[in-house]
């Protein structure tokens, strides 16, 4: 009797899918009712971006000064920012990785959260020099990206740690130039 791995791995999946998306529909569809994705998280304003912290999770709107370069970018990130300057900030996009290995990359880094009772205070203490040495954490460099704090078109949506694990199998990845697959294979 084999046992065909793939089979399985599809069907937690679904189920995890079916999951984040009963949480997204409870947590944010019905907050934003009648609202437009703009106006839900609001204007771009001067100061907004700089109040980014290392270690949360975040989503927002935004556009690439060197899009035009670019052969594929994200539009509406799910980062995990672990630096940040008066200019921009840097983290991991976990957009550019599939949700079943998003949901793995995860649970790796989990080992270096600041507790374990994923309370709002709750951080990934994670930094590039750690993320270098984190030979067993594949997937981490085509994840690595800068943002410019002015290019960022909305305010940030702060995910609380106790829904992490659902938010990272919602595909509210907006990819221009290149679709999911595309983008997955780091073509």
């Amino acid at each position: 009797m084999t046992i065909d791995l793939r089979k399985i791995v599809h069907k937690e999946a679904k189920k995890e899918t079916k999951r984040s998306w009963e949480w997204y529909q409870t947590n944010v569809r019905n907050a934003a009712a009648g609202m437009s994705a703009q106006r839900f998280l609001g204007d771009n304003i001067a100061h907004q971006g700089k109040n980014i912290i290392p270690g949360q999770m975040v989503m927002y709107f935004y556009d690439p000064k060197t899009k035009d370069k670019l052969p594929y970018y994200d539009t509406f990130p799910l980062l995990l920012p672990f630096a940040a300057n008066d200019t921009h900030f840097t983290g991991l996009n976990l957009h550019y990785i599939p949700p079943l290995i998003r949901a793995a990359l995860l649970d790796k880094l989990m080992k270096y959260a600041s507790d374990d009772k994923l309370s709002a205070k709750t951080k990934l203490n994670i930094s590039w020099q750690i993320l270098k040495g984190a030979s067993d954490i594949k997937d981490i460099k085509q994840c690595v990206k800068q943002y410019l704090f002015g290019h960022v078109k909305s305010n940030f949506i702060i995910i609380p740690p106790k829904e992490w694990e659902f938010v990272v199998w919602l595909p509210l990845e907006k990819f221009k130039k290149a679709d999911n697959a595309t983008v997955w294979r780091g073509k």
